[in-house]
């Protein structure tokens, strides 16, 4: 069996060579890859037992909506059992394995996640206290301010949940008193994304980068588009 050193230096290996290569770059900790996309970041984790030779894959997505200094699988997408290997040979073979899966659902995710809207229809609010809280930022930023107050005011209630949910009832409050200056929630949301950024030491992102402002397609243009190209059809 291959001693934990050797373990550790060949799936740092092998996952750097198949990772980084698709700006998928390691965190810290060493077992964490994120691919940093602004307002959320795509986690890919490697995770191996202390008790026996084995590995399994997580991949999800943490949106920075909450102050925090640590990665959270807030959206998890994809997790494998644990797989158990009996030498480095077979560990190899494992991991390749697991970086051609982890890359599919990294892409898969990107194209989940790729503006607010589709983030927004993404989300499954059923899930938990921050999955309705997450989805009403996202309904917020996405103009449906109504809504927005709704899952936030409905689902983040200190009535309805344990202790643990005390902090982000009371962050909740203040998404609510930014949504009431609907001109500038945008811009409150972007202060708070790099403030999440900061806490977890990534750079500064500025507006453009951030890409949190919502631009509502213009269906009366398109409409009447539509119906001048009917009538020159219909000319013919």
């Amino acid at each position: 069996m291959p001693r934990e050193e050797n373990y550790s230096g060949l799936l740092r290996q092998i996952v750097l060579d198949r990772l980084v290569p698709k700006n998928i770059l390691p965190h810290a900790d060493g077992n964490l890859f994120v691919l940093d996309r602004g307002w959320y970041c795509i986690l890919v984790e490697f995770q191996n037992s202390q008790w026996s030779n084995g590995i399994y894959l997580k991949i999800g997505v943490d949106l920075n909506f909450y102050p925090r200094d640590y990665f959270l699988f807030g959206y998890v997408k994809k997790e494998t059992n644990f797989t158990v290997f009996s030498d480095e040979k077979q560990l190899g073979e494992i991991l390749h394995s697991l970086c051609d899966m982890a890359l599919w659902e990294v892409n898969v995710l990107d194209q989940k996640f790729k503006d607010l809207l589709t983030a927004k229809r993404t989300l499954d609010a059923g899930i938990d206290v921050w999955s309705y809280y997450e989805k009403g930022i996202l309904t917020a930023l996405t103009g449906n301010f109504e809504k927005a107050r709704n899952y936030i005011r409905k689902k983040v209630s200190p009535r309805s949940y344990d202790n643990e949910k005390w902090e982000l009832v009371g962050f909740a409050k203040d998404m609510l008193t930014w949504m009431d200056d609907e001109a500038h929630f945008a811009q409150h949301t972007i202060n708070l994304v790099n403030k999440c950024r900061e806490l977890k030491k990534m750079p500064f992102f500025g507006h453009p980068q951030l890409n949190l402002i919502y631009r509502k397609k213009n269906s009366s243009l398109l409409s009447t588009l539509k119906k001048l190209f009917s009538f020159a059809k219909n000319k013919r």
